[in-house]
């Protein structure tokens, strides 16, 4: 009754009609009505509250034996990610690619490791990159040595724009994504191979003209490549990443090169110049950008 008297009255505020409809037994209603509440909590930053009418409207939508819960559920996960609680997300994106067609589940898959990552679960993470690795046609590179030697060819044909290794015989924006997840994943615990995969994703931007992915990928590699091993090369790539920051706003470069710059500053002991550049960099990733753990 309150459900009807609300859209009666012309308060149709979706948030207030989907628990009213679903506490009333109304749950396909109430599905509709917390899928629509849902993005706009989102859009207002409202990240927890999001992944909360996500989860209503995932329940109702069980209740109602609607098809097409996958997409609520990964809905769901997102939002959970941009509030900060990615331990959480895994399990739902896991859920979902269960639940999903299979042109679908590469993409949740990809989301469900780039969180295992994040929150610390390297091994299960390793574990499901090896299978989206081999799914692209692309490598893991085991040994510590393979991993430098890999790293050094891609980076020295990056700085001299010249022909390099072949990743795969079909490169893909898939491809770029994922090994950009693996670059985010090792770098704190596993530096060199962070850089590499940070390199791979870059090499792969490279083949596909995808300038600010070439440049995302570049960012770490101040961090992992000292000045003064190889001038020409640090200044190319270093150079790049700072040609693009000055042609374009791209927060997330921005803040990612910022904090790599910090880090760089650390290797050599400028402990104000480090702490002022990842100070900076946390800051404009969490005000310009969401869902960055």
């Amino acid at each position: 009754r309150l459900a009807a008297t609300a859209v009666a009255s012309g308060r149709e505020d979706p948030e207030f009609l989907a628990r009213h409809l679903h506490a009333a037994g109304e749950h396909a209603a109430a599905a509709a009505q917390a899928a629509r509440a849902a993005p706009a909590a989102a859009a207002a930053l409202a990240f927890d509250r999001a992944a909360e009418l996500y989860l209503l409207a995932l329940e109702s939508a069980r209740a109602a034996g609607t098809t097409g819960a996958w997409r609520l559920m990964a809905a769901c996960a997102d939002a959970k990610v941009n509030a900060g609680r990615g331990a959480e997300a895994v399990a739902l994106y896991f859920e979902a690619c269960a639940a999903a067609p299979a042109e679908q589940t590469f993409a949740l898959r990809q989301k469900a490791c780039e969180q295992l990552f994040a929150v610390g679960e390297t091994d299960r993470a390793v574990v499901v990159l090896r299978g989206l690795l081999t799914d692209l046609g692309l490598e893991y590179p085991e040994a510590s040595e393979d991993v430098h030697r890999r790293f050094l060819a891609i980076v020295a044909a990056l700085a001299r724009d010249e022909p390099g290794p072949t990743l795969a015989q079909v490169p893909s924006r898939a491809a770029v994504d994922t090994l950009w997840s693996a670059s985010k994943g090792f770098l704190i615990h596993s530096p060199i191979r962070g850089a590499y995969f940070a390199a791979a994703s870059a090499w792969m931007a490279r083949a596909l003209a995808l300038e600010p992915e070439v440049v995302r990928g570049l960012t770490p590699l101040q961090a992992a490549l000292g000045r003064d091993q190889d001038p020409a090369l640090y200044d190319s790539l270093v150079g790049r990443v700072q040609r693009y920051m000055a042609a374009h706003d791209d927060p997330y470069v921005v803040g990612l090169a910022a904090i790599m710059g910090g880090v760089a500053a650390s290797l050599t002991g400028n402990w104000g110049e480090a702490l002022q550049g990842i100070e900076f960099g946390t800051q404009h990733l969490r005000s310009r950008c969401a869902g960055v753990a």
